[in-house]
């Protein structure tokens, strides 16, 4: 009942990726030696993620792992096993093992008893529900469906009833939570009251707003609202057979029974019937935490049957979509918790309320949209305190057997995960050894035994001899930068850990042979960054070495160190503190005695001058000369005194030199250049075949770039093109900014092109005409027959395959566009034909009217065309018009991101027309349902920025045979289909401005117009959409038609 047996333990377990196996602790642990001997690297085996060994949290409660999106399910399922009451009944229910023998796992009940079993008592933190939907027989795609939490609940609750009513149980979802109304009408001439209907509920489903008064601000208002009759006035009387005819009535629901588990729903998802979309309300609604249904349910008296509130379903985001948590209370314990899918936490009562939703008027915090409360389950307290008080251990004894199994078998998977994941590879160095050698290491082991552990593994690896006992063995930390072996772990039963070691730390192992003593070794705590200033170059070396010096050495064996790592005398060391805005002389020779100058943390002002010297010796250590320098690496410039005093006159023009020469150091990157292929012929520098590397500061503008990439390659910087490296190719132009802006780095690599840069602003667009397309055919014809005639036999002939192909460059025209879409059928209506013509160069920050002249400019010269007066737009979908330009705006403020290959449209114009800002330019077309197609001629109207419904209605009369009282308009959707304008929002107010919702308008966007007294020639609500609102189904095997049923079903069918 827990699964399939583990699999068989992997043959090797060097792996560049992390695996799901199950291997035995000691085989692993020794193979994962064996591949570290071998000098191969290994890469810890995680059984499964670190949150699956997370033990049960001290209080006691056990999150579900979302497995999609099914957040909704583990909110209600951890409501119903906090419910002490429903805990105990599904726990009483037992299997049938002779009459479902394999399909046990098919029973809801069942997989509900397991998981209360788990959630109970498991040592985890988190389990899965995999078995459970199983159960209900949904496949991977259910678990990633977005479902409503109430819809769930009818469902799972049915599904529960099946279980226990096939096997003959108690039918206990009634007993728990069925309620019951009762719908009446009353006449209020005659006062006859008469019930017409008897209805059981599980849940309550309670309105939150009234569309006259305006949003309920707490339960008892819903509730109210919920029992308070409607009136029945006016044309809708109600019939009173006691009066004989219509008289004015009231229409109510009223509850008659009330549930020891009261759940109510909140109406908070609704239908806005001026948008015509679905919205959330999120307004505030509080609810108490003690409920008294005595002023809404007949037959119960004050203060009888008064309920505990113990959990809030709560939904956090929109009416589309969001997430599911509950707030939910331990009756015992009488503390609330979140329960968060895999997280629970326990949290106060005012965290509850938080989810009664926002007041008007309080202003929305920036961030995750906030959780309201949805769905609010009470229990009656009599049977809650009752139902808490007893013995929780009703679990059946063969599930406790299987649950004991599986936290046998979870602590050992836990055990080998903690020591997989805190083995790590430590380098090993050691004499004789000509590279590190790694070894695994369990980090709490002692190093008394990982001295043991490490030898054994060089000397299996053949790296050392054997025989060597372990008080002949010490491990001491080593730097891979200097080649030094520093500290001794001297206290063999410390651990690994607490000596804080980690992963892939360098360590060196010494030994030595019987007898004798181990080389005396001082701590070195003291680590120097060093710098070389070469006089031959003038610069700086482009390598720092790092120095370690043990704290007790002398400064004399200091000096000796960096003369021997620098190849400088030692009485010519000059020796500088590199610090952020200054260097320091900390170690100068004056009158043949060496000086140390002080330089404390902090102080000074950036004047070497304002150190004082400290009077020392060169026998003091380290420590005592470098105290301020204690556990903080010293960045050194060492330079050649001799030659200094030779070639530079003063201190301060020195200083301020290397100063330069250091922050230039710091700013250089290296860049790799790679020429286009076609354009590698026409170079006249170097070889250029493979890519080149250039060096240069990264706070240099561009420009200077360019210039010295084209100085090298024999090129005029106006004649190429800088650009990123790859498939995705784009020009650097802003020639001003500098590399570090550009986003250039160390490492980068950038592509040479032949070509004209485009400037800073320019970019190429893709340009479109409006065009009638029999003419656009004829010329088409015509040109494609002056080309033929002009090719004449040259047709066929090809260039050698020898010659290298030329890949488009970056300055290559953008490919064409797709063809244009065919001509509108009956079944699409109100497409415009574009023609395409090619690409412009256009200034993305010039406004749109300073574009005329060069696109009319363009059009005469490019393509033969006189179009004396155009509008500018943006091509929209399916070959149809996109918004308008306004003539003040610019290419930039049109479009959300500029790059080439943008497209523009022009539509001619018979005179000239300039639109500003704060006016609306709608096309407007007539669709008639009764011919179910656009008729008519469309023509543009002309109105301001804030105009209404209203406003466009009034602005067509006269240009349309409707009258104002039967008109109606709607947007044109994206794909004009009749389907989809048929099924557009029509009935919209006069009063909905057209920049906001439902429309968006913007200039050059289409409307409809239609006559209302016409009728759709199609039946809609006969046609399917071929989309539909997704439906919970649970799918339990008494749902299922036997196996003889359906044999004998074929076999009449045959």
């Amino acid at each position: 009942g827990v699964g399939p047996p583990p699999p068989p333990p992997p043959t090797s377990i060097t792996s560049t990726k992390k695996k799901w196996a199950t291997v035995n602790l000691s085989e692993a642990i020794q193979e994962k030696g064996k591949n570290a001997a071998a000098g191969g690297r290994t890469t810890d085996i995680f059984l499964v993620g670190e949150h699956a060994f997370v033990p049960k949290p001290d209080h006691g409660f056990v999150g579900l792992s979302n497995q999609g999106a099914t957040c909704y399910m583990n909110s209600l399922i951890q409501t119903l096993y906090m419910a002490p009451i429903f805990r105990k009944a599904i726990f009483s229910w037992r299997l049938d093992e002779e009459r479902y023998g394999d399909k046990r796992n098919r029973i809801i009940s069942y997989q509900l008893q397991r998981l209360f079993g788990r959630l109970l008592m498991l040592e985890k933190s988190c389990i899965d529900t995999k078995d459970l939907t199983a159960s209900f027989g949904w496949t991977s795609g259910e678990q990633f469906a977005q479902h409503d939490v109430q819809e769930l609940l009818l469902v799972l609750l049915d599904a529960i009833e099946k279980s226990f009513t096939h096997d003959g149980g108690e039918n206990f979802i009634d007993n728990l939570f069925r309620g019951n109304t009762e719908n009446f009408r009353k006449c209020k001439v005659c006062t006859t009251q008469t019930p017409s209907r008897a209805e059981n509920f599980i849940d309550l489903n309670l309105p939150v707003r009234d569309l006259q008064t305006g949003p309920f601000g707490s339960l008892e208002e819903c509730f109210q609202s919920f029992i308070t009759p409607e009136q029945m006035t006016g044309e809708n009387k109600l019939e009173c057979d006691v009066c004989g005819g219509k008289s004015d009535g009231e229409l109510g629901i009223r509850i008659k029974s009330f549930p020891p588990i009261a759940i109510l729903s909140l109406r908070r998802f609704d239908f806005d019937l001026r948008t015509f979309r679905r919205v959330k309300l999120g307004h505030y609604v509080s609810f108490p935490f003690e409920f008294d249904p005595a002023p809404y349910v007949d037959g119960i008296e004050t203060g009888n049957q008064v309920y505990e509130l113990l959990s809030v379903l709560v939904h956090a985001g929109g009416a589309m979509g969001g997430h599911y948590y509950a707030f939910i209370k331990h009756i015992e314990k009488d503390k609330w918790f979140n329960f968060d899918d895999q997280n629970v936490r326990e949290i106060t009562e005012e965290e509850v309320r938080s989810s009664f939703g926002e007041k008007e008027g309080t202003p929305a915090k920036p961030g995750r949209r906030k959780g309201t409360a949805y769905m609010l389950v009470y229990l009656r307290r009599d049977l809650a305190r009752r139902a808490a008080a007893e013995d929780n251990a009703l679990v059946p004894e063969s599930l406790r057997e299987e649950i004991e199994q599986e936290n046998v078998k979870w602590r050992q998977k836990k055990k080998e995960y903690e020591v997989r994941r805190d083995t790590f590879q430590l380098k090993v160095n050691m004499v004789g050894l000509e590279r590190e050698h790694l070894v695994g290491v369990y980090m709490h082991r002692t190093v008394g035994e990982a001295l043991e552990i490490i030898y054994k593994a060089v000397e299996e690896a053949g790296k050392a001899e054997g025989g060597v006992l372990p008080h002949n063995m010490r491990l001491r930390d080593y730097s891979a930068a200097t080649k030094l072996a520093g500290r001794v772990y001297a206290d063999l039963s410390k651990t690994m850990k607490d000596y804080g070691f980690h992963s892939m730390k360098s360590v060196f192992l010494e030994t030595r042979k019987e007898g004798e003593d181990f080389p005396k070794v001082e701590e070195a705590k003291v680590t120097f960054g060093i710098t070389k200033f070469n006089y031959s170059t003038g610069a700086l070396e482009r390598e720092t070495r790092d120095l370690a010096i043990p704290e007790n050495q002398s400064v004399d064996q200091l000096l000796d160190r960096l003369s021997e790592v620098t190849s400088v005398g030692k009485k010519q060391l000059r020796i500088f503190l590199v610090r952020l805005v200054d260097l320091v002389p900390v170690l100068v020779i004056e009158e043949g005695e060496w000086v140390l100058n002080t330089a404390g943390s902090g102080g000074g002002d950036g004047d070497a001058a304002g150190y004082r010297p400290k009077e020392f010796t060169v026998d003091m250590t380290i420590k005592e000369a470098f105290d301020w320098a204690e556990g903080v690496k010293c960045q050194l410039l060492v330079e050649d005194h001799e030659l200094w005093s030779e070639k530079v006159r003063s201190s301060a023009d020195k200083v301020q030199g290397i100063m330069r020469e250091m922050e230039k150091k710091k700013h250089e990157i290296e860049i790799q250049i790679t020429v286009d292929p076609a354009a590698r012929a026409k170079v006249t520098g170097p070889n250029v075949a493979q890519p080149f590397t250039v060096v240069y500061d990264d706070r240099a503008p561009l420009r200077d770039l360019k210039a010295h990439i084209g100085t090298f390659l024999g090129w005029e910087a106006s004649g190429f093109l800088l650009c990123s490296y790859g498939l995705k190719s784009r020009e650097y132009r802003d020639s001003e900014k500098s590399l570090v802006d550009c986003g250039l780095f160390s490492g980068a690599s950038l592509s040479v092109f032949e070509g004209v840069p485009l400037g800073r602003n320019s970019y190429k667009f893709r340009i479109f005409v409006e065009s009638n397309p029999k003419d656009e055919k004829e010329q088409q014809q015509a040109k494609e027959a002056e080309g033929a005639a002009g090719r004449g036999g040259e047709e066929g002939a090809q260039e050698s395959n020898d010659i290298e192909a030329e890949p488009p460059g970056v300055n290559a025209p953008l490919p064409p566009p797709p063809p244009p879409p065919p001509m509108p059928s009956s079944d699409v209506v109100g497409d415009d034909t574009l023609l395409y013509l090619g690409e412009c160069v256009l200034d993305s920050q010039a406004p749109v009217g300073d574009l005329f002249p060069v696109l009319r400019t363009w059009l005469a010269e490019e393509h033969c065309r006189d179009v004396p007066f155009f509008r500018i737009r943006q091509k929209g979908k399916r070959g149809r018009m996109g918004k308008i330009f306004p003539v003040q705006s610019s290419l930039t403020g049109m479009f959300k991101t500029m790059r080439n290959g943008l497209e523009i449209a022009i539509q001619p114009l018979e005179k000239e027309e300039r639109l500003l800002e704060n006016q609306l330019l709608l096309t407007i077309e007539t669709w008639s349902p009764e011919e179910w197609k656009i008729v008519g001629e469309k023509f543009e109207v002309l109105l301001n920025f804030e105009a209404t419904t209203g406003d466009l209605k009034k602005a067509v009369q006269g240009k349309v045979p409707i009258p104002l009282e039967f008109l109606q308009v709607a947007k044109c959707p994206p794909i004009a289909h009749p389907f989809q304008i048929a099924s557009a929002p029509w009935e919209i107010p006069d009063d909905v401005p057209l920049r906001h919702s439902p429309f968006y308008l913007h200039n050059g966007d289409t409307m409809l117009l239609k006559d209302t007294r016409e009728k759709n020639k199609v039946d809609m609500g006969k046609v399917n959409f071929g989309f539909a609102e997704s439906s919970l189904v649970i799918q339990t095997i008494y749902d299922e038609i036997p196996e003889d049923v359906l044999a004998a079903i074929a076999a009449e069918e045959n």
